[in-house]
């Protein structure tokens, strides 16, 4: 984990990790009150060291920028923010127009991390999603 505004490695250890060795480079926090002092701030787990997560669930950072289009590959925009508000995800695409829809994997044909491509179910966008200029 890593203190955002700082910018170094900050090591949190809990009882079982104290023993273990910890290297120099990084800053050893070790009591929960420690710990409680970060509360508020900004951290960081560099990539390299992220969780794999299981199929079909996404890191934010991962997402965000990704170009979405509809099932016929036409171009709604890019993926400008993700809003998560309770139940579901909540995605917000920029382009011609700009909207939001509830991320439910009806909408979700396909989700490509690697190519930074987000396919959407057309019909099912149509029924659900809220336009910024709608009227």
């Amino acid at each position: 984990i890593c203190l955002l505004e700082a910018r170094h490695p900050l090591l949190l250890l809990g009882r079982a990790e104290e023993a273990r060795q910890t290297p120099p480079e990084r800053e050893r926090r070790t009591a929960r009150d420690a710990a409680e002092a970060l509360r508020g701030r900004e951290l960081f787990v560099p990539r390299a060291e992220a969780a794999p997560l299981p199929e079909g669930r996404y890191y934010i950072a991962d997402l965000l920028g990704m170009q979405v289009v509809d099932e016929s590959g036409r171009e709604l925009g890019r993926l400008k923010d993700v809003m998560q508000a309770g139940g579901n995800d909540v995605y917000e695409v920029q382009g011609e127009r700009t909207f939001r829809f509830p991320a439910l994997k009806r909408v979700l044909r396909r989700i490509d991390v690697e190519n930074a491509r987000m396919e959407l179910d057309g019909a099912v966008l149509a029924e659900i999603a809220v336009y910024d200029d709608a009227d």
